[in-house]
C-alpha cells in the first residue's frame, strides 16, 4: 500500500485559508448589529440620505483630526446643518444616536449577497438615520443595480426595526450636486443642452424611485425633497461664470431643474419641497438682479 505524504507547504496553505475564511466571517459578522435608539417616541425621526452638503463634519472617521477637510483648524467648532439642528432642536427632531456604524462598501455588498442587513456604506461617525456621504451622486440613492447598497435600500431596513418611529418620521433627500456641477459648462452655454436636460431627468427619476420605495414599506413616512445649489455661487466657480448670458443660462437650468422638483413634490401629500435657492437669496443675496426675481417668481 502506498504511503502518501503530505506536504508542509501544503499544510501551510491550507492554514492560510482557513484564516482568510475566518477573518473573512468575523469581518461580514463585525459591525451589523443595529444601534438602538433610546430617544422618547414623541421626538420626530430625521432620516437623511444626500451628499458632502448632509454629512456631518464631526465625523472623524470620514475626515480623521488634524487634516484640512470640514474647518480644518476651525473643525470642532464647525457643523452643517443636521448638526445644529441636532444641537438646536435635539429635543424635538431626532437624527438618532450619534454612533460609529457601518461597513466599507465590498463587506457590505457580502453581508447583502448571503442575505444579511447590508448597513450603513460606508463605515462613518454621524448620526444613526444619516445616510449622507461626501462625493455622493444620485445613483447612490438607489444604489444601480446593487438596489440593496443604495441609500435608500440601507435606510428603509433601518426604519423597519422601528416602524412605529417612522409614522410621524420624516426623510430628507438632498442630492444632485455632483452631478449637476458636472454639466456646469454646458449650463453656461445653453441651459437646455442634452446632458444638461439629461442630468436633470435623471436624478429626479432617481428621486421618484426612491420615494416610492420608502412609500411602499412605509406610507406614513413624510418626505422632503430639497432643490440642488446653484453651483456658479461655489467659491471655486463664483470667477468663473460672470458674463450676464452665463449668469443668465445657469439660473435658467437651475430653475428647470428645481421647477421639476416641485412639481415630483405637488403629486402627494406626504412630499414637500424646500427651495434653496430662494433661502440662499434670503440669507446671502444672489448673483443678480435677474437671478433675484427668478427666484422670487418661484418662490
Amino acid at each position: 500500500m502506498a504511503t502518501v505524504t503530505v506536504r508542509r507547504p501544503t499544510r501551510a496553505l491550507g492554514l492560510i485559508a482557513a484564516l482568510a475564511a475566518f477573518g473573512l466571517a468575523i469581518l461580514v459578522l463585525w459591525g451589523g448589529d443595529v444601534p438602538a435608539d433610546s430617544s422618547p417616541p414623541t421626538t420626530i425621526a430625521l432620516a437623511v440620505m444626500g451628499d458632502s452638503s448632509s454629512h456631518s463634519y464631526q465625523d472623524s472617521l470620514s475626515f480623521p483630526p488634524g487634516s484640512a477637510d470640514r474647518g480644518g483648524t476651525f473643525r470642532a467648532r464647525t457643523f452643517q446643518w443636521t448638526e445644529v439642528l441636532a444641537r438646536l432642536r435635539g429635543n424635538e427632531l431626532n437624527p438618532g444616536p450619534w454612533v460609529r456604524w457601518g461597513q466599507p462598501g465590498q463587506v457590505a455588498w457580502l453581508r447583502s449577497a448571503i442575505g444579511l442587513q447590508a448597513g450603513r456604506t460606508p463605515r462613518k461617525e454621524d448620526y444613526l438615520y444619516n445616510f449622507a456621504r461626501s462625493g455622493a451622486s444620485c445613483n447612490s440613492l438607489m444604489g444601480g443595480a446593487l438596489q440593496r447598497l443604495g441609500q435608500v435600500s440601507q435606510l428603509v431596513e433601518l426604519m423597519d426595526h422601528d416602524p412605529g418611529r417612522w409614522r410621524s418620521g420624516v426623510v430628507v433627500i438632498r442630492i444632485g450636486n455632483n452631478d449637476w456641477s458636472a454639466v456646469l459648462d454646458d449650463q453656461a452655454r445653453d441651459p437646455k443642452a442634452p446632458r444638461v436636460r439629461a442630468a436633470a431627468a435623471h436624478c429626479v427619476e432617481q428621486i421618484a424611485a426612491a420615494v416610492r420605495l420608502i412609500h411602499a414599506r412605509h406610507p406614513d413616512t413624510r418626505i422632503l425633497l430639497v432643490g440642488v445649489d446653484n453651483e456658479m455661487n461655489e467659491p471655486g466657480a463664483f470667477g468663473k461664470y460672470r458674463s450676464a448670458v452665463a449668469v443668465a443660462n445657469i439660473q435658467t437650468a437651475f430653475d428647470d431643474f428645481n421647477a421639476r422638483l416641485r412639481e415630483l413634490a405637488s403629486t402627494d401629500a406626504r412630499l414637500g419641497f424646500f427651495d434653496l435657492g430662494a433661502g440662499f437669496v434670503t440669507f446671502g443675496g444672489c448673483v443678480s438682479p435677474t437671478a433675484c426675481r427668478n427666484i422670487e417668481r418661484l418662490s
